[in-house]
């Protein structure tokens, strides 16, 4: 074989292998609604006579379905239907507050503990963070712009119960 011609063969072989090694590494695996799982069950906490408690079902059927109340000590009270669902274009959780209008925010990450969700649209929250600090514990922030200032407000929650998945579905 001739010694260019050698040259070339080589470099066509190694090509892929120079060209995988300058980009960046990619990976096949997106996200799923499964990776939430950690987030199904009965979360409370509260403080200042304030109680709170969010109620997470687990993923089945390309959905999560959420719901959120919070009751002050005067007894007035809060709530908002949740749910977190996948898409052809993303995994979204979708909050209701009080039965309105659904505002939609993205996942933009997701590990074995934690999963954030933005929508820089939004007026506030434009991010929303669920971090499982322990088994039991949950770390909730919701996060955005007011006013031009950042502003963070958190919780931290306590498992209640663990919430199983239901099964079956199929008649006999």
């Amino acid at each position: 074989m001739k010694p260019a011609l050698l040259v070339v063969t080589t470099l066509l072989l190694l090509l892929p292998a120079l060209l995988q090694a300058d980009s960046p590494a990619q990976t096949t695996d997106d996200p799923t609604l499964d990776q939430l799982a950690w987030l199904a069950g009965h979360w409370h906490g509260g403080s200042a006579g304030r109680v709170t408690e969010e109620l997470w079902l687990p993923p089945s059927g390309g959905l999560m379905l959420g719901l959120n109340r919070d009751v002050s000590a005067n007894g007035s009270a809060f709530f908002e239907y949740l749910r977190i669902e996948q898409t052809d274009e993303g995994i979204f959780y979708v909050a209701s507050p009080r039965g309105a209008k659904a505002t939609a925010f993205k996942m933009v990450e997701c590990s074995e503990n934690k999963a954030v969700f933005e929508n820089k649209t939004h007026d506030f929250p434009q991010r929303i963070t669920y971090q499982l600090v322990t088994t039991d514990k949950l770390q909730v922030t919701l996060s955005g712009d007011v006013d031009g200032k950042t502003e963070s407000r958190g919780w931290s929650w306590t498992r209640l119960s663990a919430v199983a998945s239901a099964t079956g579905g199929g008649s006999k």
